[in-house]
């Protein structure tokens, strides 16, 4: 086909079938598709916006190009970039995102509904150099709740390998895996907690050693991310912290942050 026309690849005919769901699989109406297809032209691409019906559905029909980018989105909620696919390809047909497209089974897209979020004490990229043996205590909430890090000597997994322990005084730690860590488990708390650049990380995660916690202390629940880079000493401590006695509630609002030193 590249013999008989180098740019047969950018007139393939493209159709598109997608369903918008959200995070238990109930159809999600009025969310906002943007898509965007590779064609000849200057612009090099073209562009369509859509809306999901009652059902969740959409399409794109009668279009021309060679590969499809797909966004959806909707206010109140966030798209789940572990689940979706974003990416669909119409003219390379070995290419493993060789697209067929199939109006009786729709593409999913999955968005998460946000819940209401509560007032939390955010502390966003504390820092500190730690070599190995030594030892650092990071606030992140009232009445001295903290965390603390101590960077461990035994890095065996080569010249950027890192492994440090994490433990909350009086309370304990947990590791989270989920996309959306925005709820507190009530139970699995260890008092201290190994990790390494191989510790298992959310799905969302790239490039840095470190990994994502949840914590209970005396005085409320948490989540922090603990990352370094791989080859330095640094370690870089974000925290999210609900200051209300039980509640484990970790839905983050930046209208309702309290970012206080």
């Amino acid at each position: 086909m590249s013999e008989k026309d180098p740019f047969f690849e950018y007139k393939m005919p493209i159709s598109f079938y997608g369903q918008v769901v959200d995070e238990v699989g109930q159809p999600v109406s009025g969310a906002t598709i943007k898509l965007s297809w590779t064609v000849l032209s200057e612009a090099g691409n073209m562009n369509r916006t859509v809306i999901s019906d009652v059902d969740g559905l959409f399409a794109l029909e009668g279009a021309v190009g060679k590969r499809l980018l797909i966004q959806v989105s909707k206010k109140g909620y966030q798209q789940s970039l572990a689940k979706n696919r974003f990416s669909f390809e119409y003219a390379m047909f070995a290419d493993p995102k060789y697209h067929e497209p199939d109006r009786a089974k729709p593409v999913v897209f999955v968005l998460r509904k946000n819940r209401e979020a509560e007032p939390l004490i955010v502390r966003e990229n504390q820092e500190a150099e730690l070599m190995p043996g030594q030892t650092k205590s990071f606030s992140i909430g009232p009445n001295g709740a903290a965390v603390i890090i101590e960077r461990l000597a035994d890095a065996s997994s080569g010249p950027d390998g890192w492994s440090a322990r994490v433990s909350v005084p009086g309370g304990g730690v947990a590791l989270a895996t989920d996309e959306f860590p925005f709820e507190a488990p009530q139970e699995g708390y260890t008092s201290s907690l190994d990790i390494t650049s191989t510790t298992e990380k959310p799905p969302v995660w790239q490039g840095d050693n470190g990994a994502v916690l949840f914590l209970k202390s005396a005085v409320g629940y948490g989540r922090i991310t603990v990352r370094n880079t791989p080859g330095m000493a640094w370690v870089y401590v974000t925290s999210y912290f609900n200051p209300k006695p039980g509640s484990r509630n970790l839905e983050y609002d930046p209208a309702k942050a309290w970012t206080r030193n």
